[in-house]
This record gives structure tokens, sequence and C-alpha cells, in this order.
């Protein structure tokens, strides 16, 4: 009830005691029982086509499985030669005290391994694929549990429901006391939260006549029912819960008449707390909470508003639901129920444990051809039997119960899959934190190739695809119309590297070049795309994201003495800006009172403060993406685009060098 929770046939049926079991090897074999070959009826012989052509089945054989159905390859019969894909576990077969392991094409694991998804070539013979298991060992007075090869520290695992009334238990943090096993009933074994939660408070609209009835009712805020059960009530119970721990809870009809005849009425919610009846049945159980009074939720049949309550010594008392000057603080242990079929690790004192919950996949995404690596966290992993992207199986390796590492298997198709994990307990249910999202393959980059005019130079930068044969340079040709290059290299010798600064061009001209790899056999490859620039007089500074030096027209020199680089930050590349400016003609100045650079640059005049988006160009406010900033070593970083482009420069980004050049005049 309210949850989704697997109990696989295979689980251990653990009483509280160890099974003793003798195991040899690790396969636990049986004879080829079950399915036979199946063949075209009325023929001992493999099947023919009509047209005479011979065909073979594959059929599959659960080997000693206890529950469950073996797969039917739909695809059968093959013809000689024909590929044929393993199929999963897809009739969920299981084997007692077994995990499913694959494939074989013999039963005692002797022949040929297929795991789910594996291909093979159907030869001249039928086929018959033999379930292969792998044993969950466990020893006589040993508490540890092997689980696929895997050694885990496991406690008695038994159900809720083969405790006994006053055993106790460990859900969501708090200890419980068992009332009744068959129900899964259980109360607080401490008060919960702070003292004096009230039924009804003065300030609800009920109370003007004192006429109310304080019922147990989870849908006033003003009652100790809603602090209880809402979700959003803060320092409520429920509310305090993570997500699977609430699943956990079973949704009850909570009686709400008086003592009298509690049955008169009641409400359906998650948390309640005993009544007048249940506290007289379980009093022996519950024990007496010193200096505590604590609520039940019976009304009281012959005094409005009053409610019952367990007094400090364990009588029951008659006190009105706003009374709060006592001289022991009001408190509530709550009440739920859970499915009596949970698993507790330890029995008597033990853990309540759930199915796994995934709650993050790292990284969150990967090729849609599979093999990144990635790191599961969730609850409840410890024993994992498989893991899966969407539908796919993929490699694995426990690390404890709140991480996996796992290797993405090649997706179906581009988009998120759940990853899900399956322990002996059950199947993560799918949300929204356990997605991984294949991407689409990239498709070939081509040759590409940019240009920037500077004065009397125009520099070109180029990224370039894996030809998959060696590249020894590049040859760039150049024209003064487009489409119109000219047959012979600018240079007689390829150019190495990924950028190249033609000297030889004039102020005023429009160039336009194209870029061609050549081979190690001299052999030249497809065009890049055709790029254009306009030299002009001025200048032209080349910047890298890392790199401490910068290229002024074509001379490096550091960008500060202390061999500050540009970094990134958030997209915008940041640095001191000093060097930039001189170099450009202008001049900077640093405010330190008002923490100000002021720049200046033909008759523009910039004012960045730090840690502020606003500047000022030429007296108006304006606003940049990023704030300037005081690096860890005490320099002032700025954002370079925005006071270039304030200036009037041409900046060009290189995302494949992470450079940036800027031509000023």
């Amino acid at each position: 009830m309210g949850k989704n929770r697997t109990r696989p046939t295979e689980m251990l049926r653990y009483t509280g005691i160890f099974i003793a079991m003798l195991i040899v090897g690790t396969i636990c074999a049986a004879s080829a029982t079950g399915l036979t070959i199946i063949q075209q009826k009325g023929s001992s012989a493999p099947g023919l086509f009509g047209s005479g052509q011979i065909t073979y089945t594959v059929t599959y054989n659960g080997n000693g499985s206890t529950g469950g159905t073996v797969p039917v390859d739909s695809s059968s019969p093959y013809a000689g030669g024909a590929k044929v894909t393993a199929l999963g576990n897809t009739g969920s077969l299981v084997k007692t005290l077994c995990t499913f392991n694959g494939w074989n094409t013999s039963p005692d694991g002797s022949g040929t391994v297929y795991r789910p998804n594996d291909t093979f070539t159907m030869g001249t013979a039928n086929v018959t694929l033999y379930a292969q298991w792998k044993q969950i060992i466990v020893q006589v007075g040993n508490p540890n549990i092997w689980i696929n090869g895997n050694n885990f520290k496991m406690p008695a695992l038994v159900t809720l429901l083969s405790l006994s009334p006053g055993n106790t238990i460990t859900f969501a943090g708090y200890t419980w006391i068992v009332l009744d096993p068959s129900t899964g009933y259980l109360l607080m074994q401490s008060p919960f939260g702070s003292q004096n939660p009230t039924f009804d408070h003065q300030s609800d609209p009920n109370w003007s006549n004192k006429s109310f009835i304080a019922t147990f009712d989870p849908n006033n805020t003003y009652n100790i029912a809603y602090y209880l059960n809402n979700p959003n009530a803060s320092g409520g119970f429920y509310s305090s819960l993570s997500p699977a721990d609430q699943a956990l809870i079973q949704s009850t009809s909570w009686t709400t008449g008086n003592e009298i005849k509690e049955s008169l009425s009641s409400v359906a919610c998650n948390v309640g707390l005993l009544s007048y009846s249940e506290y007289n049945t379980y009093q022996s159980l519950v024990g007496v909470k010193a200096n505590c009074i604590w609520w039940l939720r019976t009304p009281v049949s012959k005094d409005t508003g009053g409610i019952w309550a367990v007094g400090a010594g364990g009588g029951l008392n008659d006190y009105a639901a706003y009374f709060s000057d006592l001289y022991y603080p009001l408190y509530c242990r709550p009440a739920i129920h859970l499915d009596p079929g949970d698993y507790i690790s330890g029995g008597n004192g033990g853990i309540v444990i759930n199915a796994p919950t995934v709650t993050g996949v790292f990284p969150s995404s990967g090729p849609l051809a599979g093999g990144t690596q990635v790191t599961i966290t969730g609850i409840n992993l410890t024993g994992a039997e498989a893991v899966e992207f969407g539908s796919k199986a993929a490699s694995f390796a426990s690390n404890s119960s709140s991480q996996i590492s796992a290797i993405s298997p090649q997706g179906t198709s581009a988009g998120a899959a759940d990853v899900t994990v399956t322990t002996p307990i059950g199947t993560s249910a799918k949300n929204s934190a356990d997605q991984f999202t294949y991407l689409p393959a990239t498709p070939a980059v081509s040759l590409q190739l940019t240009a920037a005019g500077g004065n009397g130079s125009v520099t070109l930068n180029w990224t370039s695809p894996s030809y998959g044969k060696t590249v020894t340079g590049f040859y760039l040709y150049r024209g003064t119309s487009a489409d119109k290059e000219s047959s012979n290299p600018l240079t007689d010798f390829p150019v190495t590297g990924n950028s190249y600064t033609d000297q030889t061009a004039q102020n005023g001209t429009t160039y336009y070049y194209i870029l061609k790899p050549v081979f190690n056999d001299n052999s030249q490859g497809a065009a890049s795309n055709e790029a254009s620039a306009t030299p002009a007089a001025g200048g032209t500074i080349i910047l890298q994201v890392g790199n401490p030096d910068m290229t002024v027209n074509g001379v490096s020199q550091p960008i500060d003495q202390y061999g500050t680089v540009p970094v990134n930050n958030d997209g915008r590349v940041c640095l001191p800006i000093s060097a930039v400016i001189q170099a450009m003609g202008g001049t900077v100045a640093w405010n330190q009172a008002s923490q100000q650079v002021t720049i200046t640059l033909n008759g523009t005049t910039i004012i960045l403060t730090i840690n502020s988006t606003t500047a000022q160009v030429n007296g108006q406010n304006q606003t940049m993406n990023v704030a300037p900033y005081i690096s860890s070593t005490g320099r002032t970083m700025v954002p370079l685009s925005f006071v270039t482009d304030s200036l009037g420069c041409t900046t060009n980004w290189d995302g494949a060098n992470q450079s940036v050049t800027i031509n000023f005049t």
C-alpha cells in the first residue's frame, strides 16, 4: 500500500538464524529440464522455409529456475549464418539462493557464455541457451553474506511481521515500539519535537464559542494532526522525513470518536496517536515517561474541548486542549503503520530497510556510444545485483551502501535514461535525480578558419578535425576577391600549429583566405571555409586564457610583472587591464578608497567598481555580465570584452584556442 516495492522470490527468507549450506564452486548447476529444442511440427530435422532453406531454432532453458518464465526469441528460427542477439532475463527467471548470471550453451557452464545483448552467428544446429546462476552463500555463525562474489556484512534479515509486541526497531532515525506486528503498528519510543503541540489553539476561529470538540483533524492548521501529517508543516513529523521513508508509511483510518465509542468517526492520514482504548491495550508495552505528559487522539465525552492524555505517572487524564500552564509540558508520541512485510536488518532492535533509492548520477551525461564512468549515489545500495541505464545493463562495482561506480552501456537513442539499481530487496523507483542523458553522436567537424585584421597584418586561426592520417601542416591561400584565392600557397612551407599572421597585408585592402591540410604523403585535403579581414591602422593584441604573455602587433610581452594570466569567469575573459590599455595608447588609474578603475582612451572614459556590474561609460550607466573583482593574488581582474567593446575595438574569440584577438585603431 502506498509504495512501489519488489520482493523477488529468490530473496533469502531469514528467520533470525542463518541457513547452513555447503557450497562447492560458484555455479548452481542443474540438469537440463524444462524446455526442449523446438522443431518444425512433424519433423525431427531442422526446419525448412518454403524455398528449401534450412533453418535452426534458438531456445532458452531455466536450468533449475524456481520461478519466472524463460525468454522466447520471436525471431527464431534462423538461417545458418544469421546474426543472433542473446536475450536478457525478460521473463524474470529466479532461483532460490541464487542470482541470474547470463546464459551458456551448456547447463553446467562449460560451454560458450552469452550475456544479454551479446551476438553470435547461427551455425548449422539448433541452439539451447541455459540460464546460469550464482549462489548467495551463507554459513552458520558467520554474519557475512556473499552476493555475486562480493562480501557484505549483513545481520539477520527478518520481516516486521516476525517480530514480537514490545520489540523495538529503528525507522527514519527514530526508535519505535512494535505494538502489533501483524498490522505493522508502531509507537515512537520517545516524545517527538517541541513541547506543547495542541489539538486546537485559542487563535482558532472555532475557539471563540469554546464549544468545539477537539477532534484529531489533519486538515485543521491549528490541530496536532496537521502538525504530524502535513508535508508543509514547519517542524512537523511527516515533513521531516525523506521521500523514501514517507513512502513506507501506510495511510490508515484512525478512529476519532470519544472514549465511549471511538468508532463514531474516523479520519484517514499517515500519522496518528494512540487512542484511549489502545493505550489501555498496549500500556505494558509503551512505558511511563517521567516528567512528561503526552497526548492521545481521543476527545473527552463529558468535557467540551477536552482531550485524553497520559500523565507523568502513566495514568489517563482529561486535559482541556487549550490548557498549557501545567507543571509538566505536553508532548506527542507519533504512531504509524508500516507494511508487515517490510524487512528489518538485525531483527529486534534492528533497522527498517527499503528498496534502493538513487539520489544522484555524476556525470549526468555522456556519449551515445557508452563508456562513461559514472558515480551513482543513493540509499540502500548494498548488495546491488544489477544496474541499468534505461533497459540496458551496465557493468558496475559496489563501493558502499551509498555509492556505486558504473560504466554507461551503449544507449538506444539520444535523450534521458533512468539509472536504476536492483538489490535483493527490490529495484529503485525512477525519479528525476536518477537520469543520465545520452548525447547524440557529434558529427565530424570540418576545418574552420577565422581571420582578424590588424595594422598591416591579418591574424588567422583555425580548428582542425581528426583526419585519420598524419597532418604535417597547412597551406594558406589568399586572394583579394571572394572565391578567387591564388592557386599558390601564401608560404612555401606548410604552416604548423593552429594560427598564422600574414604580415604582407596592406591596410585598407580586404583579403580572402582558405586553408588546406597537408598530409605526410604531400597530398592536400579539402579546403576550409573562406574567411576575410581588412587590415587597418592601429594594432592587434592577442591574449590567451591561462597564458601570462600577450602579443602586441606580433611582439610578445608579459601582461604584468606578477605572471598573472587571463581567466574565464562565467564565460567572460577577465585580466589586469593596464597592459592592454597602455598598448593601445590609453591610461588606467586606480582609486583605492572607492575601489574603482578609470580607463581613458581616445576621448572615452570608463569607470568600473569592484564587485559591481554597473559601469559608467562617458557618464552613462551600463550593465556588465560579470563584475570586476580582486583575485586571490591581489590583482584587479576586469571583464575584457566590455572594456574593448566600449572603446570601439573589434574583439574576436577563438574557443578552440581559448584566445582573444583585439583590433584597435
